[in-house]
């Protein structure tokens, strides 16, 4: 049964990779986790996945082939259906108009799903109220609180172009030039812009009530110059 299945894992793999696919293949259903290797009991973990693996273990192995990706990983037993104009809920509610976001846009890109645009926008308010965060970086060094910072800049300028945030996604992508180049005067000012352009997008949606955006509180102000050296993110 175990050579069986890694037949077939070989087979289903991109020509380039198949001498690789015996080394490290997974396939997670969430029943189990199939990796063939000398360090696991193949036999237990080919009988505990073998009864489930069928259609879904194919077409995982076909979307890997066809999308390029030698690794093709199912969380759980169940795929969830892909949201659409049709299927989303609440799709004849009317789509919320919150300031600095182009509602065609993030209709278009989260597929007329009204619940998972403002759960999102919940999320990025809440995630962002304070984009420094000036607590995390008290026992960081420079590097490492300058590593932070930027990967922060990073998901708040991905979170922004899924909600069609097209200003707010041009805020955190200079900012993170800026930081790059070292200029704190730039960084700073990016910084407190950013802070101002997410408070009139509370604003905006706590005029939207009762639907469950976050209340913001006061952000902090960016330091310039940190009294520590090892506590200053300002520079790379």
């Amino acid at each position: 049964m175990a050579q069986t299945i890694l037949t077939a894992l070989e087979d289903a793999a991109l020509p380039h990779l198949r001498s690789r696919v015996a080394d490290h293949v997974t396939v997670s259903l969430g029943l189990a986790c199939l990796e063939p290797s000398s360090d696991i009991d193949t036999e237990t973990t080919v009988e505990a996945i073998a009864r489930d693996l069928g259609e879904r273990a194919a077409q995982a192995l076909s979307e890997a082939k066809n999308s390029g990706r030698a690794r093709f990983v199912y969380r759980s037993g169940r795929r969830r259906p892909v949201p659409t104009p049709e299927t989303s809920p609440e799709k004849d509610a009317p789509w919320p108009e919150i300031k600095g976001i182009d509602n065609e846009l993030s209709h278009q890109r989260l597929c007329g799903n009204r619940e998972l645009f403002i759960t999102l926008v919940a999320k990025l308010l809440d995630q962002f109220e304070d984009l420094v965060e000036p607590r995390k970086y008290a026992d960081m060094e420079e590097d490492e609180a300058t590593l932070h910072f930027a990967r922060r800049l990073f998901k708040l300028k991905g979170s922004a172009d899924t909600l069609g945030a097209t200003h707010l996604q041009s805020l955190a992508a200079g900012a993170e030039t800026a930081l790059r180049q070292a200029d704190d005067a730039q960084i700073a000012l990016l910084v407190r812009t950013i802070h101002e352009h997410m408070d009139e997008m509370r604003a905006s949606c706590e005029a939207l009530s009762p639907l469950p955006f976050l209340i913001p509180s006061t952000p902090t102000a960016f330091p310039l110059r940190a009294t520590a050296a090892s506590n200053n993110i300002a520079r790379p």
